[in-house]
């Protein structure tokens, strides 16, 4: 058996996979996407094949092959757009270019399809979602050769808990099953995480101003030029870098102006009389729009789409994401179109969620935290993205098209609020559902297992998932 690992970035995750091996007695041949400076020693196993994360994800194969292979590019073309606004997450010297994209993007369609030709692997794990361009592009080649794949997924709100999924345009459909299930929480966990996210003033930990993600660098002028250099290295071609070297001045002066003209486009006042349909934006860019926003990715489809269909005595109050930075993500033809829109207003970033929330009518989601702490307090949630939340159909109400979200209007009930109870059911059922336990430093300190516990624990549940269908 060939067993293909995505994601050897840290100490956690090797040791996750060092517990599946174990485990797992049939795998024979190991092929790795890894970090270079992440070290591997595995049990009594040496029959390796490993792949530098760092050459993938600019896109440079070592040996890749020449031809594309119609049928899955056919395959996988269709997902173009959605692979296009991911390469926003790669260091800038591809935001500048369609061509410069597209042909990255067939960069990594040959060159990945040449790793499956030589691997040959018979199960695929992937430690995240994929959403990094190269491993989206890989999940999608793994689906057209029918190779056994999963993904790991952190549970996002419910801290303690993590899921293995199979298909990213979906999440779990078991969990619309919770009618049977407790009308009373039935462990501490979940007690605390919604306890937690009823009240309106907590601040979740990433978004602290001394938060920054365990397995990144700290932002610093020295470590800003290493990764840049670092980058640069492997795409070795002399007229990138004095493209790059042109587009940081460029990007500083684009910045300034976008930033000014923001300013220019926030509300003022908000007319708390009419009813209120709250939109706090998703960060982007990140896998919580791409991919698992679908076709929602472009966050102004959503706000559109509401501004056409509310009611008119509905108001729309946009809020960016705190931490959204200019022009990475999201640009300024995105908040000139948003001001333009009947009913939209645009509100400041740093105003305290706990006073909007109290006021909406609705909240409107692609996936995100906010939702989720907006069912906790029994508010209406429109969900348009792919987030596990979406099933509680007493409260939140998924968005795929304009005829779902004209029914919505027509059929709801603003003055009603749902049962608590139903809700408990609902996390009950989540909590049935999910596999406890963590798949990111970061949240460690939520759960009763210590590194080693929890690698078992993961790798338990990746072999009940992925080996023993």
């Amino acid at each position: 058996m060939t067993f293909l690992y995505v994601g050897a970035f840290d100490d956690l995750s090797v040791k996750i996979l060092n517990e599946i091996l174990f485990s797992n007695k049939n795998i024979k041949k190991l092929v790795l996407i890894k970090l270079k400076s992440v070290s591997i020693n595995l049990i009594d196993f040496d029959e390796i094949i490993s792949y530098d994360y760092e050459n993938l994800i600019l896109g440079s194969y070592s040996s890749s092959q020449n031809k594309i292979d119609i049928d899955e590019y056919n395959f996988i073309h269709t997902d173009f757009f959605q692979i296009s606004k991911m390469m926003d997450r790669i260091h800038k010297v591809f935001t500048y270019s369609f061509d410069d994209r597209y042909e990255m993007y067939l960069n990594h369609l040959k060159g990945l399809s040449n790793i499956l030709n030589l691997t040959n692997p018979d199960y695929t794990l992937f430690t995240n979602m994929p959403h990094e361009v190269y491993d989206y592009i890989l999940y999608k080649l793994l689906k057209y050769r029918n190779i056994n794949t999963r993904f790991l997924l952190h549970g996002m709100q419910m801290e303690n808990y993590f899921q293995i999924l199979s298909d990213i345009s979906e999440n779990d459909t078991r969990l619309k099953y919770y009618n049977d299930c407790p009308d009373e929480l039935q462990n501490n966990s979940l007690k605390l995480i919604y306890e937690k996210n009823k009240d309106l003033n907590h601040v979740q930990f990433y978004m602290k101003d001394d938060f920054y993600p365990s397995n990144r660098l700290k932002k610093s002028i020295l470590n800003s030029f290493k990764i840049r250099w670092e980058f640069l290295k492997v795409l070795n071609k002399k007229k990138l870098f004095y493209k790059y070297m042109i587009k940081i001045v460029a990007d500083q002066i684009e910045s300034f102006s976008t930033r000014k003209m923001v300013k220019g486009f926030i509300a003022k006042e908000i007319d708390f009389s009419k009813k209120i349909i709250f939109v706090p934006l998703n960060y982007q860019p990140e896998l919580t729009t791409s991919p698992m926003g679908g076709a929602f990715f472009d966050q102004r489809f959503m706000i559109q789409m509401l501004s056409s269909y509310c009611p008119d005595d509905f108001q729309i109050l946009v809020k960016d994401h705190p931490k959204q930075g200019i022009n990475f993500g999201r640009n300024k033809s995105f908040y000139k179109s948003i001001s333009k829109l009947d009913k939209v207003l645009l509100i400041d970033p740093n105003i305290n969620n706990d006073l909007i929330l109290k006021k909406s009518d609705v909240v409107a989601v692609v996936t995100g935290t906010l939702g989720f702490q907006a069912l906790c307090n029994s508010k209406k949630v429109l969900v348009f993205g792919n987030t596990f939340f979406k099933f509680f159909k007493e409260g939140a109400f998924p968005i795929k098209n304009e005829r779902d979200l004209i029914d919505f209007f027509e059929n709801s009930n603003f003055e009603k609020s749902f049962d608590e109870k139903q809700f408990f059911k609902f996390l009950n059922r989540c909590e049935e559902i999910f596999n406890y336990g963590f798949i990111d430093k970061d949240y460690i300190h939520f759960s009763s297992f210590d590194m080693d516990k929890n690698a078992i624990a993961v790798a338990g549940a990746v072999y009940k998932e992925l080996f023993n269908e």
